[in-house]
């Protein structure tokens, strides 16, 4: 679309839209396609909507590199969803079937992730979007490929996937990088306050990445072996994906380099990786080179 014609498509004319998961917790999101009309399916069916992930902590309507990304592509002529994921928000109090409960970023379970994935691409087929682009940052990006690995038939209208800066999970490379003391003590420490039943208490952690989470989410995100490792499975992956990561995310990142090392030697045909020089996680001062290069990777799936 040229740069004449983007100028008239209104990114605020959108549609407020909600789900709920199989577990009974609801998610809220924008939809951002000016043909949408909630009465009429038929027209839609045959076009390709692309499906945004927040990372942790974040949301669907603030400030974020993926919001920028889904502004960027709506005005090249996408339909976009941007939507919320359990881990929205640092910390929040939602109803998960009929329930007051904690959740956010510091109480998530990463394989309760893939519900939410199913829950919006269940929306998007029953409103007729059949063919589905999933693009994400961080834990968003990590959170799309693992349902896409764990779940491949709920994700049977994924064309594509766009991951970006996810991060990789893994115990071991955690433990064997310089930091890896200072994990061990945070893992043994935790482990302690979950067998003492304070597994729900929040604290400031400082590695693999500075945030305020439970000793049970950073357990079971940081702690759980191999299991959320995606290099050890993204070649099972059925849909091409896109990886980018900025350079300087990779240079202070030990434990990260070395697991892009493993995924860049074992990468399949249907998918390529993008670094990006001296970009930074949240690729502060280059978010306009990521927008073009997800929105050139993607144009063959127009």
């Amino acid at each position: 679309m040229s740069q004449a014609g983007s100028s008239h498509r209104n990114y605020h004319d959108c549609h407020w839209v909600q789900v709920a998961t199989c577990d009974g917790l609801r998610l809220d999101g924008l939809l951002h396609d000016e043909t949408w009309d909630a009465g009429e399916k038929v027209t839609r069916r045959e076009r390709t909507v692309v499906l945004l992930f927040h990372g942790a902590g974040a949301n669907f309507y603030g400030p974020s590199l993926i919001n920028r990304v889904g502004t960027h592509l709506f005005r090249a002529g996408w339909p976009v969803l941007r939507v919320n994921n359990r881990g929205h928000d640092g910390w929040h109090v939602a109803f998960r079937g009929g329930k007051m409960t904690q959740m956010g970023a510091a109480f998530e379970r990463m394989e309760e992730s893939v519900w939410d994935v199913q829950a919006w691409l269940g929306w998007l087929q029953r409103n007729g979007y059949s063919r589905v682009i999933l693009a994400g940052h961080s834990l968003g990006a990590f959170k799309l490929v693992h349902a896409l690995a764990q779940a491949p038939d709920a994700c049977s209208g994924v064309l594509a996937a766009v991951a970006i800066s996810p991060p990789c999970l893994s115990q071991s490379l955690f433990s064997a990088a310089a930091q890896g003391e200072l994990f061990r003590r945070t893992v043994a420490q935790c482990q302690e306050w979950e067998a003492a039943g304070r597994g729900q208490e929040v604290f400031a952690a400082q590695y693999p990445f500075p945030m305020l989470i439970s000793a049970g989410c950073y357990l079971n995100k940081y702690a759980s072996g191999e299991r959320f490792n995606f290099t050890h499975w993204h070649e099972r992956l059925s849909p091409p994906v896109l990886w980018v990561y900025g350079g300087g995310e990779l240079a202070s990142h030990e434990a990260l380099a070395r697991g892009i090392e493993g995924l860049e030697r074992s990468l399949p045909a249907s998918q390529q990786l993008v670094t990006i020089p001296e970009a930074d996680h949240f690729f502060t001062g280059w978010s306009r080179e990521v927008c073009v290069a997800v929105e050139q990777w993607l144009e063959k799936y127009r």
